[in-house]
């Protein structure tokens, strides 16, 4: 009889291993184990788990990777335009929000098309009422000006409103972290 168990992160198996269930010390041990505990050496080696991360790693590209990157990765234009967009969007205008927030422009009528009414009258309260011609005007140059504009009014408002990293000055995740992800910088305490 042979024991399967899946190691890997979500539903995505990063490694299948049949291990047969002899293998294990005691009967007592056998009958609780929902995951072997350790596996056999000659079963699954270093050098296969690491080909299987290698492996997973070129199918999901960056997602599985740590959100850092080389000095020469960091956009300091797109991260505040990222950061903006994400934690500050109360500093948006309606029509700002409606049209760059969202993959197309959402005025009222294309959300009660898309959503319904609930979701209209949610839209209507938390950016604020617009119409099509407003949205238009936004995106008259596209949506790369469109967030350019937004940010440098953000900017030219309260700069101070960006977080960043006392050491590298990088901006930070979240508003609220405490370790930069850029120069591994922590102020957690103190």
């Amino acid at each position: 009889m042979l024991l399967s168990c899946r190691m890997g992160l979500g539903r995505e198996p990063l490694l299948i291993v049949r291990v047969p269930f002899s293998s294990f010390p005691s009967s007592r041990v056998k009958s609780k184990l929902k995951f072997p505990a350790r596996l056999p050496a000659n079963l699954a080696t270093m050098s296969t788990m690491q080909n299987t991360r290698r492996a997973n790693d070129e199918h999901y590209g960056t997602l599985l990777r740590p959100p850092t990157a080389t000095i020469a990765e960091y956009d300091d234009d797109a991260a505040v335009t990222e950061f903006i967009c994400r934690y500050l969007e109360h500093l948006l205008t309606a029509a700002e929000a409606r049209a760059g927030l969202f993959i197309k422009p959402m005025d009222r009528d294309t959300a009660l098309q898309v959503k319904g009414i609930d979701y209209a009258n949610w839209l209507d309260q938390k950016y604020g009422i617009t119409d099509m011609a407003a949205l238009s005007h936004e995106l008259r140059h596209g949506k790369a000006a469109l967030f350019r504009r937004v940010r440098e009014r953000v900017l030219q408002h309260d700069a101070t409103a960006i977080a960043r990293c006392p050491a590298c000055k990088r901006v930070l995740r979240t508003p609220r972290a405490r370790q930069c992800l850029w120069c591994k910088h922590d102020w957690h305490r103190g």
